[in-house]
């Protein structure tokens, strides 16, 4: 039996993007049953840092394990927005023998079957074409995220103490995380638990007020900040 993977990174609450399971799976005729759901919620501006992706981590862990024949994603850019690192993650993947098809990019769906139809021996030539337009694709979508990256960074303004605000006036960014929750940090951190321990049994409450761990990126930024 073929071991299957899907993977989905949402990066809000807006219902097309909680959708990416279902659209995949229904899309390729997958029996959900039989698929490794791999599934995260990170931002646009936090893609590209591995330490935010930790289902990310978990997927590459199964690819190079030889735990999945074929992955399945909703669109090459929920993988990166960086074309270095996307082709490293395609040669991974074809060094491992894992066949990637997205739903989005019906070119690379093509390309995967033609490959498997051509001769041994000719194969290079559906190699090189599907390179070529893997880098193109992937080039502009990181020309896209960069220039709106950009155009963020041009409305934010830093007030004397430090706080992050849009030339408007409005406070940019997350809440500000609860006293309680950052001294719990330093004060595991010093008792010499790990990051991930830590962000397993430190939580917080959301606006909904909605209990949640902090994530490994959180933990991480803590406790390379300096005490007051």
């Amino acid at each position: 039996m073929e071991k299957i993977g899907v993977y989905a990174r949402v990066s809000t609450k807006n219902q097309d993007e909680l959708q990416q399971i279902p659209a995949i799976i229904n899309g390729f005729g997958l029996d959900k049953s039989q698929c490794i759901i791999f599934k995260e919620e990170v931002s646009a501006w936090s893609i590209d840092k591995a330490s935010k992706r930790s289902e990310l981590l978990r997927l590459i862990d199964y690819i190079k394990t030889n735990k999945l024949d074929k992955l399945y994603i909703w669109d090459l850019d929920r993988l990166y927005r960086n074309r270095v690192k996307t082709r490293e993650f395609f040669n991974m993947c074809e060094y491992y023998n894992v066949i990637i098809y997205s739903l989005n990019q019906k070119w690379l769906n093509d390309f995967q079957e033609l490959k498997q139809q051509f001769p041994s021996n000719m194969r290079f030539l559906m190699d090189n074409i599907s390179n070529l337009m893997l880098d193109v694709y992937s080039q502009t979508a990181e020309d896209e995220s960069t220039k709106k990256s950009e155009r963020v960074k041009l409305k934010v303004v830093k007030s004397e103490n430090d706080v992050t605000r849009s030339t408007n006036g409005k406070k940019w960014g997350r809440k500000a995380l609860p006293p309680r929750v950052i001294n719990e940090v330093r004060q595991y951190h010093k008792d010499n638990k790990s990051i991930r321990w830590i962000a397993k049994n430190v939580y917080y409450y959301d606006k909904n007020k909605n209990q949640k761990n902090l994530s490994v990126g959180a933990v991480h930024k803590i406790i390379s900040q300096k005490t007051p």
